[in-house]
């Protein structure tokens, strides 16, 4: 009878004691899971990831990052950063391409269509040479079919920015050519689409309690003066409103500059010079599935004025080696003294100083009415 008792003594005891050592098991297992793939991801997706924070071979990269600071920890990535968090008509988030460890940061008016289409066609969509319309819109994050930095989960963004393996690389242009080129696209070229969208926002005044008001002086005005650089300049450009479109923004201001240290390929959009370093980056990356360069799968040749907008009729012509003289060729460069006068290049140059005094890019000077000219003209003037 003691025996038995004995029995269903330890009986409970060894129970739970048997429980809390699964249990511990279970934790170390999960331990275990948890740091080899990601919170809410599939074992699946977790694979995928690991492979694309693979480097991709052959990358040349700036030697030095300016603006690192030895020892220093690299920047968080937050949820509401510029380059991360959604919002559906700034569009500052940067393409992510996972072969090619590529993260590419598209600016407006820096030809930012072509390397759109260019990345498509890298990652093998057949709508990279499909016009734009209303059914097929280049630029929609959400319809496009390219991949996003936000469409990650944050750490493994924050490794895309920060590592080594990854390319991270932006092409920038001089903002007076650049400024030129939006007003005769956007201002003259689609005037009907800038009264009625550009116009109507410009025109808007929020009042205290939250709701907007339309400024009819301010709208009239608008469609009555915006095919004038000068209004377009002195009103558009320097309206709250207006100071998140990212057609008129300053290069820098698409990121934070928290980020721009950790930039290694930074291009710029000069006379001549875009396609030339357009294909020095695209030669220096390596697929890191079969090793053929992003140059010679997509960059090589399959171009041309024609076959931008026509999968009909692809051209043979390199990437950029010919710029196409349809929607963005305004030819901003050739026309610029026809709008500018020395006052608004002087404005340009203020406005804009950011782009033009900063560590880490610099454009050849474009000085349309040297100083002396200028005193000239005020000379006359009095």
């Amino acid at each position: 009878m003691n025996i038995l008792k004995n029995k269903y003594r330890c009986l409970w005891p060894c129970t739970i004691a048997t429980i809390l050592a699964v249990a511990t098991v279970l934790v170390v297992l999960h331990q275990h899971t948890t740091s080899t793939t990601y919170i809410g991801v599939s074992t699946e997706k977790a694979v995928q990831q690991e492979r694309i924070l693979r480097p991709a071979s052959s990358v040349q990269r700036r030697e030095e990052l300016t603006g690192i600071e030895e020892n220093k920890p690299p920047p968080k990535l937050l949820p509401d950063d510029l380059i991360y968090h959604y919002v559906k008509h700034i569009n500052l988030i940067p393409i992510v391409n996972e072969e090619y460890n590529l993260i590419f940061f598209t600016v407006a008016k820096a030809a930012a269509s072509q390397w759109t289409r260019f990345l498509m066609r890298l990652e093998g969509l057949d709508t990279w040479c499909k016009k734009a319309d209303k059914e097929f819109k280049l630029h929609d994050r959400d319809s496009n079919g390219l991949k996003y930095l936000h469409h990650y989960p944050i750490n493994v963004a924050q490794e895309m920015l920060t590592s080594p393996k990854w390319t991270r690389a932006i092409f920038v242009r001089n903002p007076k050519p650049r400024i030129l080129s939006c007003f005769l696209d956007k201002s003259v070229k689609h005037g009907n689409h800038f009264e009625k969208n550009e116009c109507g926002a410009f025109a808007r005044d929020r009042l205290p309690n939250k709701k907007f008001v339309t400024d009819q002086a301010k709208l009239d005005g608008c469609i009555d003066n915006h095919k004038s650089f000068d209004y377009f300049l002195y009103n558009f450009t320097t309206n709250p409103q207006s100071h998140e479109n990212v057609h008129v923004r300053s290069c820098l201001s698409f990121m934070s500059k928290k980020w721009w240290p950790y930039m290694n390929y930074i291009g710029t959009e000069e006379d001549g010079a875009l396609a030339s370093e357009a294909a020095k980056l695209l030669k220096s990356l390596s697929s890191n599935i079969d090793g053929v360069s992003a140059w010679d799968r997509a960059g090589k040749t399959g171009w041309g004025i024609e076959g931008f907008f026509s999968c009909e009729s692809i051209g043979t012509l390199p990437f950029l080696g010919q710029r196409p003289r349809t929607i963005h060729a305004v030819h901003a460069n050739e026309k610029m003294k026809q709008y500018y006068t020395p006052e608004l290049e002087r404005f340009v140059e203020t406005h804009w100083a950011d782009d033009f005094n900063n560590p880490y890019f610099k454009f050849e000077e474009i000085k349309l009415f040297p100083e002396d000219e200028d005193a000239e003209e005020f000379s006359d003037a009095e």
